[in-house]
């Protein structure tokens, strides 16, 4: 259904390219379909190399469990007093990446593309967070909520990070650091 440009990919070998097409699942309401995955054909112009499966777990197990959405595959519990549906699915799933990039060690910043990333995120999660009326001792206690029951028995605290970082950065933002378009926008939010 998408121009022929949507299906073909760079896999970062020179030359090589991946062509693929969706797998999908009917609704459980039976109301449509839901992409779980791809099937991609690896080639290089001159033969197919080889075949590669992509499936996400969460988007199978929102489909056969008839969820609303996939992050109701890894519950962000507390945040039902958010009233904004929209708000309240954006910011968990910057809870929920955020949460993961960091157990993998990663720190946010602007040196390469997965410290932006995570310093994106993190940015939102200040945003949303903002938006939704929720405290910083709240939040913290959604994040820690959240990580123990995604990592049970951990001993890393990344509520911690998350909310020591929301805080140094919202002070900045307050006493006038704004360097870029995103914090302007999260500095107004803040002084409303």
């Amino acid at each position: 259904t998408q121009p022929e440009s949507y299906y073909r990919h760079k896999i970062g070998i020179e030359g090589v390219i991946g062509r693929n097409f969706n797998i999908a699942l009917i609704n459980a309401d039976g109301s449509g379909f839901a992409d779980v995955g791809n099937i991609i054909v690896l080639e290089d112009g001159e033969k197919k190399l080889g075949v590669e499966t992509a499936l996400g777990s969460s988007t199978i197990l929102k489909q056969i469990h008839g969820l609303d959405h996939v992050n109701d595959c890894y519950p962000v519990t507390g945040l039902d007093s958010v009233q904004d549906r929209i708000i309240k699915r954006k910011l968990e799933d910057s809870i929920i990446v955020c949460v993961k990039l960091l157990r993998e060690g990663l720190k946010p910043g602007g040196t390469d593309n997965r410290e932006r990333l995570l310093r994106t995120y993190l940015r939102a999660i200040s945003y949303l967070r903002v938006k939704a009326q929720l405290t910083m001792p709240y939040l913290n206690q959604v994040i820690i909520d959240y990580e123990s029951k995604q990592f049970p028995g951990s001993e890393l605290n990344i509520a911690d990070v998350i909310v020591k970082y929301l805080s140094e950065y919202e002070q900045e933002l307050v006493n006038g650091k704004i360097l870029s378009k995103e914090d302007e926008i999260i500095a107004t939010v803040l002084n409303q």
